[in-house]
Parts: structure tokens; C-alpha cells; sequence
């Protein structure tokens, strides 16, 4: 009967997605659905009342169910500890319930102005394995707080940006000065496994690499260098190893150019251990030939996947030869992807793995003729 019923809701939320929340509200609320019962929303099984929660917001569903009797409050707990718990200033209302629910909660999502009343000293968190702490401008980081005490992981985490987090006010330059030893000399922190970062520089993203030991992901916007890359080495030296890093992100938004070589220093602190790594850049004049990401690529000693969508100036260039630069014996390998090059509609320049995984509609020209891809011979479901 519950899987009738749960087949029945999909289909009709597949159906009409506008009006499912409506119809749910429907089914549960109906008196006479089952005549001579009391309450028809009480007679459905724990597996219907889960599906109907996963509708609801948890603030939503605490308000409505939580004081209701010891079965609801009990699903609230199964419903917590399945659920990443969002604390932001929509979700306020939680704070009501934080004494009653926090030994469920699993994995919490906090906005980092509400840490001081979300972690009050007095709640009980034995059960809390994750913490995501985002900043709305800068920063978030994902924090395993399984071995170690959440506030003392999180006022770590808080700390370590506080110091590294590039800022006007503080006109913060890493070279060999007091401010860079004092980076580089703080106790490392353990608990950050996920970062992704916004308009970073490079000296700083690397003082930052430096003291996260068991980073294990990071996605990092809007990297730029200063002129002055002489400490670089030297700072990088600092990121101990073997690395833990698996996946990188590198991507930049707007008018934010990005240095070649500032991404393959990166790489070069992680290749021992990357896994995965996307490269998603909008490079201005900096121009990006077939043999450097092929250098990039192949100094990854573990790279299970590769993906990138390059764009970059130069009015110029002959497609026919740009397209020469990815028929080496490596590209060609069957390993690896097929590769576009074409132009976009702003005359930009367009390198891309295949399939992409940037949405190439309206973007480009039309005129498929100026669509080069360096595998002649290649299976429809990657082009």
C-alpha cells in the first residue's frame, strides 16, 4: 500500500510540479478519506509521512508535527539525521527546537553570523559529523567535526580566514614578510576536507593550502597573481605531503584574467594526488596551446577525469593549425576526450573537452563548419 501510494504522489509530482505540494496537502488533510477514522493522516505508514517531510522545509515540519505526539517527534529525529540542517535567516525558527534536536542532527549548512546562536555551549552535538560554514562574499568550508569539538573546529576554521582571506583594509602582500611567516606558522587545521573560494590570490590561496593538511576538494574563482611571484616556491614548499587532494576546481568569473602559470603551480603542489580536475577559465589574452594542457593533464600521476572549457582573445589564430596541437598520439588517445575548438559570438576563442559540461546554446556560431573537433572517429555520445 505505501509503495502505491508513493508511486501515485511521483507521478502526479512529475505531472504537475506546481501544483504537487497542494495535492499532497490534499491527500493528508482529506477527513473523509477513510470513514470512521479519526485522523486519515495518522493512519499512513512512517515510509509515506518520511516522502510527505521531504516536501517540507524543517522549520515547516517541526512546527507542524514535532509536539504532536511521541510518533511525529520520533520521524523528526529519522528526518534530521537523513538531512543536511540549514541554519540561515530563513530557517531562525529552528533555534526554538535546537535543545530538543541537536543530538540528531548529522550535517549542518551555517551562515557564519549565525554560528554564535546556532553552537551555544550548552547544546549537546554527539552525533554531528559535518559542518558547512559559508561566507556570503569570500569562502565555504566543509568541516569534519566527528573526532574533534564543533565550536573548537569552527572558531579554527574562522581563524585561519580571518589570517588568509585577501582584504583592502588589511592591504594583505604574502612575500617573505612577518605577515607570511605568521600564516605559515600556524597550527594546521585538520577539520577542513571541502573549500570552495572567491577572487583569491595566489599567494594567499597557497598560504591557505599550506595549513589544511586533509583537503580533500577544492573549487577556487577568480585566482589572480601579483607581479612579484618570487615567494611562491617557497610557500608551496609548505604544503606537506602526500597530499589528500582529489578534486580541483579552477574558474574565473567577469574581467578576472588568470595566469598558465599560476594554475600549473597549483597543480603542481596536488599532482600526486588528484583524481578529478575541471578547468573552466576566461583567460583575456592569455592563450592556452594544445601542448600546455596537455602538460597540465599528464603530470597528474592519478588523474581518473579531465574537463575544460577554455576561452581566450586572439583575432588572428588559424583554427586548422590550433586543431593540429590536440592530434598528438596523447590526445588521440582513446583515454582521452574529443576536443572543440571553434569561436563564440563575442569572437572569442573556444577549446572545450567533449561532451561539455558548459551549455553551449545560444553561444556560439551557428555556422557548424567553423565547429572543429580533433577526432574524426568518435562515439556520438561524446560530441
Amino acid at each position: 500500500m505505501a509503495d502505491l501510494t508513493i508511486n501515485q504522489l511521483n507521478k502526479d509530482t512529475k505531472q504537475n510540479p506546481a501544483e504537487s505540494s497542494t495535492h499532497i496537502a490534499t491527500l493528508v488533510s482529506h477527513n473523509d478519506c477513510i470513514p470512521e477514522t479519526k485522523s486519515c493522516f495518522e493512519t499512513l505508514p512512517n515510509e509515506i509521512l518520511l516522502y510527505i517531510a521531504s516536501y517540507l522545509s524543517l522549520p515547516e515540519y517541526l512546527q507542524a508535527f514535532f509536539n504532536l505526539n511521541q510518533r511525529f517527534r520520533s520521524l523528526a529525529f529519522e528526518f534530521i539525521s537523513h538531512a543536511r540542517v540549514s541554519f540561515n535567516e530563513d530557517s531562525l525558527i529552528l533555534n526554538d527546537y535546537l535543545p530538543y534536536i541537536a543530538h540528531a542532527v548529522q550535517a549542518a549548512h551555517v551562515d557564519i553570523q549565525l554560528v554564535p546562536n546556532t553552537f551555544p555551549a550548552t547544546y549537546s552535538w554527539s552525533n554531528l559529523r559535518s559542518v558547512i560554514l559559508t561566507d556570503s562574499i569570500y569562502f565555504a568550508a566543509t568541516l569534519n567535526v566527528q573526532n574533534s569539538s564543533v565550536m573548537h573546529a569552527i572558531m579554527s576554521c574562522l581563524n585561519v580566514f580571518q589570517k588568509c582571506t585577501p582584504s583592502s583594509e588589511t592591504n594583505l602582500e604574502l612575500d617573505n614578510n612577518q605577515q607570511t611567516r605568521t600564516l605559515l606558522n600556524m597550527e594546521p587545521n585538520l577539520t577542513i576536507v571541502r573549500l570552495t573560494i572567491d577572487i583569491w590570490d595566489e599567494e594567499s590561496l597557497l598560504c591557505l593550502c599550506s595549513i589544511t593538511p586533509n583537503l580533500a576538494s577544492l573549487r577556487i574563482f577568480n585566482l589572480y597573481s601579483n607581479d612579484d611571484d618570487s615567494s611562491h616556491s617557497t610557500i608551496a614548499s609548505h604544503i606537506t605531503s602526500p597530499t589528500k587532494l582529489t578534486e580541483l576546481f579552477i574558474g574565473n568569473r567577469g574581467n578576472f584574467g588568470i595566469r598558465l602559470r599560476s594554475i600549473q603551480r597549483l597543480i603542481e603542489c596536488y599532482r600526486s594526488s588528484l583524481e578529478k580536475l575541471t578547468l573552466y577559465i576566461r583567460a583575456g589574452k592569455q592563450k592556452f596551446y594544445g601542448q600546455d594542457l596537455e602538460a597540465l593533464f599528464r603530470s597528474c600521476q592519478c588523474l581518473k577525469k579531465f574537463q575544460f572549457a577554455i576561452r581566450y582573445y586572439d583575432r588572428h589564430i588559424n583554427m586548422n593549425k590550433l586543431v593540429q596541437q590536440f592530434l598528438t598520439d596523447w590526445w588521440l588517445h582513446k583515454d582521452q576526450p574529443p576536443v572543440l575548438v571553434t569561436y563564440d559570438l563575442a569572437n572569442e576563442v573556444f577549446i572545450c573537452s567533449m561532451p561539455p559540461f558548459v551549455n553551449l546554446n545560444r553561444q556560439f556560431l551557428s555556422d557548424l563548419l567553423l565547429w572543429k573537433i580533433n577526432k574524426k572517429q568518435v562515439d556520438e555520445p561524446n560530441v
